[in-house]
């Protein structure tokens, strides 16, 4: 903003100083009186399971379903994906895509809520290496990192996930159903069947 004389009005010149600690030498007294940041999202820890889905969402299912789980997407993208469509939910903090080459069918999940956990324990800003000892811990050494100019990945076929890393902290994971040895992939729902 600008005073009458083309002035710079700057907010703190502006704010009255008796106000409290506004002054520079006290400016971060104000800072720690801020009510702490809540992350985005529901609130309820979402477990990633290996070659299944996301909590109770199936690797799988179509847009009809998912939108009877979870409500209708907060954005829904045709051009993201070729070949596919991308429903957007906010509150969750994660992508939904479905493979219009499967008959629509829901095959890939990209996760950026930081309660998501995998393995029983949060993944999302942990450090490259924490998440490379959680995944040979469980038994998952198969890994390709990737560095690319302003990040980094590291893809695990075994289950079929890549994990994307800023400033060496995992920002998100992409992950979708497994695939059998001759590359076909393993739905959660038609493996249930011809096993039942």
């Amino acid at each position: 903003m600008f005073d009458n004389d083309d002035k710079i009005i700057w907010p703190i010149e502006n704010t009255k100083i008796n106000q409290g600690c506004l002054s520079p030498e006290n400016l971060q007294c104000r800072m720690s009186t801020m009510p702490p940041c809540e992350p985005a999202g529901d609130g309820k820890p979402m477990e990633i399971k290996i070659g299944i889905g996301l909590d109770n969402i199936v690797f799988g299912i179509f847009q009809e379903d998912v939108i009877n789980l979870l409500g209708e997407p907060d954005k829904i993208s045709e051009t993201e994906k070729v070949d596919g469509i991308v429903y957007y939910y906010n509150n969750q903090m994660i992508k939904i895509k479905f493979d219009l080459l499967e008959n629509g069918k829901l095959y890939s999940f990209e996760v950026y809520n930081p309660k998501v956990t995998m393995f029983n324990r949060e993944i999302i800003n942990k450090e490259k290496n924490e998440i490379l000892d959680l995944l040979k811990l469980n038994g998952y050494c198969d890994t390709v990192q990737e560095d690319y100019e302003f990040f980094e990945t590291v893809f695990c076929k075994e289950v079929w996930s890549t994990f994307a890393f800023e400033f060496d902290r995992l920002t998100n994971i992409e992950f979708s159903p497994l695939s059998d040895t001759n590359d076909k992939t393993i739905w959660p729902m038609e493996k249930e069947l011809n096993e039942g």
